[in-house]
């Protein structure tokens, strides 16, 4: 498994972690929670994110 960990800004406020697994990224739920201002990202991904992707 090739693995790469990246970050980038978004709106050049927010640092947003990726990582590269397998030639596709994987962006880090509390910084993209961050970013869009979601308070609670534990809710967000017990509720309504799809487990499977």
């Amino acid at each position: 498994m090739n693995t790469q960990l990246r970050s980038f800004y978004f709106n050049n406020i927010y640092d947003v972690r990726v990582q590269i697994i397998n030639s596709e990224p994987w962006f880090c739920l509390n910084d993209v929670c961050k970013a869009l201002t979601v308070i609670n990202s534990s809710d967000l991904l017990s509720k309504q994110l799809d487990k499977a992707g």
